[in-house]
């Protein structure tokens, strides 16, 4: 009898081994499919030399700030955006890439890809392989045939958005690992899913509702699933100890090289202060405004409309008293998605100003919650409903890629016959390629929001703001008679100090302000140049003198370039 156990137990081993190497092989085909897919459908925005949004040309001369001075906060305030957006690009900077838009184009689309890839690995450890690979149909579409800049530009939302989804992942190979008795390899995903769900918010604080939502719900699924574990309580404890231990150590290594370097308090006014300044007060009206905007975009809606589809598919197996047929695990997986969705939902429509690449947050919770419940609620339907189901889906899918094809071939063509002008970065490099030719300079700081000049120059920025936002930027508020005054802020005199120090201690060769009709302006006047900060205006007339202007708008101020006083007695 037990030898007869033995032999069938192989033969399952056996059976069960060959069903996942035939799994990994489907799944290694749609991982390169996936990248296939989106790498040639955004070839032409990959190869692009042109800024598609100011913030990819910020996080690109960050990267190449990090390369002089790796501290951050002390040598790079990114604003919103944490570190590691910068550190990435960094790190391919020190492999020998160049500094470019087809460096930062390519990253988006590879990051993009890998949450597509890993939403398909989720999936295919929840569900069916059919059911992974018609789940991820929607995210791709989406991602893949968008001609929207807001999906194309290296974003700071996507390193945190893959991270997150990393975390997940992690956790549900966590709970296939837990019941297979392997306490190392439990631990080591345990461990990673809290590493990367710490590593999120040091990407964009924005990011922190999800992280602290995902990280709460599945430090409660490890300590408390249930009794099924083969390692007890013991077992659970030292799995959630590990996740614990991996959620901190971001924050402790990151804070501790902080303060090493002297920058706390540049930590504390810039990544937290600064944040919560910019997010605005919390107003009920705007955030379903902005919840409206972002379920009614056309690459987001599929993916909400496949989440209500499934959640109508739900009722009706409830309402006919059937089972789902979601084990103990599946249910942990699905409320912790739905919490996620959430989570994402609130800190994209939370900001007083929505954009609409925030809207990235959602892919992944949406296009996983999609598919595990409609996995699950055809799961009972006749086979016969489903064949035909299947074959209409089939049908219906191949003609809408077709015809997508065919768009996207047609807006590539129309896109190569319209050559773009050059825009106001391109003539500030420019005019900085002349000077730097006569005088030789080499360091460079601007007035403005253009650190696509330092990207086109090759320039790092000379302060650590490569966008001296926080600097420029004030508040108004209406007075009695309705007009707009000026509210000076607790913070705002800090930052227009702090770069005036910046620039002592640097000394740029060259100052340019870039605060000027035909450049991005943001909320700013022309009378909001170098001269409106008192400081900032003694600093340069005092040590710096005008060498050129440059008008980018008929008739409007033109764009200031100061060359260090220096340069006269050479």
């Amino acid at each position: 009898m037990r030898a007869s156990q033995n032999v069938h137990g192989s033969q399952g081993m056996a059976v069960r081994d060959w069903d996942l190497d035939r799994a990994w092989g489907s799944s290694f085909f749609v991982c390169a499919v996936v990248f296939c897919f989106l790498f040639f459908l955004r070839l032409p925005t990959i190869l692009s030399a042109h800024e598609l949004n100011v913030d990819e040309s910020q996080m690109l001369s960050q990267g190449m700030k990090f390369l002089l001075d790796p501290m951050p906060w002390r040598a790079v305030d990114g604003t919103t955006s944490g570190p590691l957006n910068s550190y990435l690009i960094s790190l391919f900077l020190l492999m020998g890439f160049r500094a470019n838009y087809a460096l930062a184009h390519g990253l988006a689309t590879g990051l993009l890809a890998l949450q597509v890839v890993l939403a398909h690995q989720t999936l295919l450890r929840i569900t069916s392989r059919r059911a992974a690979a018609w789940g991820i149909l929607p995210m791709m579409f989406a991602l893949g045939f968008t001609r929207n800049r807001n999906y194309l530009h290296y974003a700071s939302e996507l390193l945190p958005a893959l991270l997150l989804a990393l975390g997940f992942y992690s956790f549900v190979v966590w709970m296939q690992q837990e019941d297979e008795g392997t306490k190392p390899r439990r631990w080591l995903m345990a461990f990673v899913a809290g590493l990367t769900l710490g590593c999120a918010p040091w990407c964009k604080l924005q990011a922190l509702p999800m992280s602290a939502a995902l990280s709460g719900l599945v430090f409660l699924a490890m300590l408390f699933r249930g009794n099924s574990s083969r390692g007890g309580l013991g077992g659970r404890i030292a799995s959630a100890g590990a996740f614990c231990a991996g959620a901190v150590l971001p924050s402790c290594v990151i804070l501790s090289v902080v303060a090493r370097g002297g920058a706390i308090r540049d930590f504390w006014y810039s990544y937290i202060l600064s944040n919560f300044r910019y997010a605005g007060g919390l107003e009920v009206s705007r955030l379903f405004k902005h919840l409206g905007i972002a379920i009614a975009r056309p690459e987001t809606l599929p993916l909400f409309l496949a989440c209500f589809a499934a959640g109508i598919v739900l009722f009706l197996q409830v309402a006919d008293k059937r089972d789902m047929g979601l084990s103990s695990k599946e249910h942990w997986i699905v409320g912790i998605l739905a919490c996620w969705l959430a989570a994402a939902l609130f800190a994209v429509c939370r900001p007083a100003r929505f954009f609409t690449h925030y809207t990235i947050f959602l892919f992944y919770p949406t296009t996983c919650l999609a598919a595990i419940l409609f996995h699950r609620g055809f799961a009972t339907f006749k086979k016969d409903s489903l064949i035909v189901l299947n074959r209409w889906c089939r049908l219906s899918v191949e003609a809408v890629t077709l015809f997508l094809l065919l768009f996207t071939a047609y807006q590539i063509v129309q896109d190569a016959r319209d050559p773009r002008e050059p825009d106001g970065n391109d003539k500030i490099a420019a005019t900085v390629v002349e000077i730097r030719r006569e005088h030789g300079v080499k360091s460079m700081a601007i007035w403005g929001w253009a650190p696509g000049v330092y990207v086109l120059t090759g320039i790092p920025p000379a302060t650590r703001d490569a966008i001296p936002y926080n600097a420029i930027n004030k508040e108004y508020e209406k007075s009695a008679d309705g007009h707009s005054m000026i509210r000076e802020t607790k913070i705002h005199p800090y930052f227009g100090h702090r770069f005036v120090s910046d620039l002592r201690d640097a000394k740029p060769d060259l100052f340019i302000d870039a605060v000027a009709p035909g450049a991005f302006m943001w909320t700013w006047t022309p009378e909001d140049g170098y001269e409106s900060d008192g400081e900032t205006r003694e600093f340069i007339n005092q040590n710096y003198y005008e060498i050129k202007d440059l008008p980018l708008a008929s008739g409007g101020k033109p764009v200031r370039f100061f060359l260090r006083r220096e340069y006269l007695s050479r």
